[in-house]
C-alpha cells in the first residue's frame, strides 16, 4: 500500500526508514520488564514464572478485539455505536494523517496542539458526567472482556486472588504507559521526541492512522495483527515539493 499523496504528509520528521532502535533495544527492554515483573510476582505469590506473561497475551487479545469492534458497527454489542463514533472522530476528525498533531476540531486544536492558545472552559458538572459516561461506554466491551478473562483466571485457570491482583496491576501499568505514549504521539514537539526509539514508535502509530480503520488495530505493536490476519504493510512516501 503506497500512500504517495500529500494528504499523508504531516511533517518530514515523521518518515523513518527503519525501526532499528526498537528491534535492537526497545523490544528486548520491554521483554526484560515483563520478565522482571514476572519474577517479582513469582516471589510474592509463589506462582509460575509464565503466569504474568500469559496474562499479558490475554490483555493484548482483549485490546485487539475491543479495537476491532470499535471500528465496526455491531448492533448486538451494547454501546458499540458510541465506541464506533469515538474512534471515527479520532481517526477522521481529530487526528487524520494530514493533521497528525491535531486537526481544526476542538479536540485537536485545544487539547493537543500546544502552539495554539487554549481557553479554559468553566467546569460543568453535567459535561463532566457526560464525558465519564462516554468514556465508560467507549470501553464497555473491553471492560466486559477483561472481567470474563479475570473470572476465567480464577475459576478455570485456578489462580488465587493474590496472583490475579498481580495480573491486574500489570494490566494497569501496561494500559497507562500505552495510553500516555499514544497521547504523546499526537503532541507536536513532545519532550520524548529527542529519543529515536520514541520517534520510531510514533512512526508505527502514524502508519496505523494511515491505514484504513479495518487494518493494523494494535496501534504500534502489529504482531497480533499479523497473527489474526489484519496487518497491512504501509509505505508512506514524502512527495517532493
Amino acid at each position: 500500500m503506497d500512500l504517495n499523496n500529500d494528504i499523508y504528509v504531516t511533517s518530514d520528521e515523521m518518515f523513518r526508514e527503519n525501526t532499528v532502535m526498537l528491534k535492537l533495544f526497545g523490544i528486548p527492554f520491554y521483554l526484560i520488564c515483563l520478565g522482571i515483573f514476572s519474577k517479582i510476582t513469582m516471589e510474592l505469590t509463589g506462582t509460575g514464572v509464565l503466569i504474568t506473561p500469559i496474562s499479558w497475551v490475554f490483555d493484548m487479545v482483549v485490546f485487539y478485539l475491543w479495537h476491532v469492534h470499535a471500528h465496526y458497527r455491531i448492533e448486538s454489542i451494547p454501546f458499540n455505536s458510541i465506541a464506533h463514533q469515538v474512534h471515527n472522530d479520532h481517526h477522521y476528525v481529530d487526528f487524520p494523517p494530514k493533521y497528525f498533531w491535531g486537526s481544526s476540531s476542538p479536540y485537536g486544536t485545544i487539547w493537543r496542539n500546544r502552539f495554539q492558545p487554549s481557553k479554559q472552559e468553566p467546569f460543568d458538572i453535567y459535561d463532566w458526567f457526560d464525558s465519564i459516561g462516554t468514556k465508560l461506554a467507549n470501553e464497555f466491551f473491553a471492560i466486559g472482556l477483561y472481567v470474563l478473562v479475570t473470572l476465567a483466571k480464577r475459576f478455570i485457570w485456578g489462580l488465587d486472588w493474590t496472583t490475579i491482583l498481580a495480573t491486574v496491576v500489570q494490566s494497569y501499568l501496561v494500559l497507562e504507559i500505552g495510553n500516555y505514549l499514544h497521547m504523546s504521539f499526537h503532541t507536536k514537539d513532545h519532550w520524548l521526541g529527542k529519543y529515536k526509539m520514541w520517534r520510531e514508535l510514533r512512526y508505527l502509530h502514524y502508519l496505523h492512522h494511515c491505514a484504513d480503520t479495518k487494518r493494523n488495530y494494535m496501534v504500534f505493536a502489529f504482531i497480533f495483527d499479523k497473527v489474526f490476519g489484519t496487518y497491512v504493510k504501509i509505505s508512506p512516501v514524502k512527495k517532493n515539493a
